[in-house]
């Protein structure tokens, strides 16, 4: 009889025990549960494997510009002819010629966005992810500090997104939107040097709808012609372009269109220049103020004759 009413104290200890348990688990707070990766359905996974970085041994360790990347279907065939302007081998065979700014250019500015303001028929676009918080005055925060502190190197909207699918961090600060995937990996590289930002995943693009406040403007455009370096490049080697006709050439390029090595973007024009970047993460500069060409190459200056004196 004991031993029955010890079993019974044991049993309804269990039930107890279990009961307390259950309660503890109902009362917990959510960021207390036990947390499963959420699937994010805007993430675009990329394979950068096959982006290749070229080192010259006799430059110290100085990394070069590739001579192509293989990247994307943009990117797919490498350029080999000598005269395509657009696709010269080395960036510093670029000068600037001149900039064209937009004097009404109303990028980059702050938009915050939620679901409801997207309707589901709007076109999509790429985006990159700059960082995400929980916190709504945060990520306000860090959005103000990027637009005052790197304003002119900003060409798209700096976006505050409700993310209502991570309940550890419901807003995400985002750059946007891209045309295509290959060109948001290379303003991900650019915006990541440009802010000294580590801990960009430049691995991964987003893709959302595109909302009506979202309007596009026109990027600036900049004239590029050849640099002395390109200049003295052609008189050296056997073919027979004319030095006059190929200082002359010029390109107009803008925002988002390939420029140089195949892979590279341009992701700013502004006063001071033309921002390149390539899909492997290069980020090169081509500055407006430069030295003056001379395709004459150096020369050596006769010395002064003396002036003549009457009689």
């Amino acid at each position: 009889m004991i031993k029955i009413q010890t079993l019974n104290k044991c049993f309804i200890t269990l039930i107890g025990t279990f009961f307390v348990f259950t309660s503890f688990a109902d009362g917990m707070l959510p960021e207390d549960l036990p947390q499963t990766d959420m699937v994010d359905d805007s993430v675009i996974e990329l394979d950068i494997e096959n982006q290749q970085i070229y080192t010259d041994p006799f430059k110290r360790g100085v990394t070069r510009s590739p001579a192509y990347a293989t990247f994307g279907e943009e990117s797919a065939s490498d350029s080999s002819r000598i005269d395509d302007l657009r696709h010269l081998q080395d960036l510093r065979y670029y000068r600037v010629v001149g900039i064209v700014a937009d004097e009404e250019l109303q990028m980059p500015k702050i938009l915050e966005l939620n679901p409801d303001d997207f309707f589901g028929d709007e076109h999509q676009g790429y985006y990159v992810k700059i960082q995400s918080k929980q916190d709504l005055g945060e990520i306000r925060t860090v959005a103000k500090n990027l637009m005052v502190n790197y304003n002119d190197g900003l060409n798209r909207y700096i976006i505050i997104r409700f993310n209502e699918k991570n309940t550890l961090s419901n807003y995400d600060l985002e750059y946007g939107p891209f045309r295509t995937k290959e060109i948001t990996v290379a303003h991900c590289h650019y915006l990541a040097a440009l802010t000294k930002n580590k801990n960009m995943n430049c691995s991964q693009v987003h893709q959302h709808f595109v909302s009506e406040q979202e309007q596009m403007a026109t990027q600036n455009t900049a004239t590029v012609g050849l640099s002395q370096f390109a200049l003295l490049d052609f008189k050296e080697k056997p073919y027979d372009f004319s030095l006059e006709k190929l200082k002359k050439m010029t390109l107009e390029v803008t925002v988002d269109q390939l420029l140089g090595p195949h892979g590279f973007v341009i992701t700013n024009i502004n006063d001071n220049g033309i921002s390149v970047t390539g899909l492997s993460g290069n980020a090169m500069f081509i500055p407006v103020s430069t030295f003056p060409i001379n395709i004459e190459g150096t020369s050596t200056a006769s010395p002064a004759q003396p002036t003549p004196t009457g009689n």
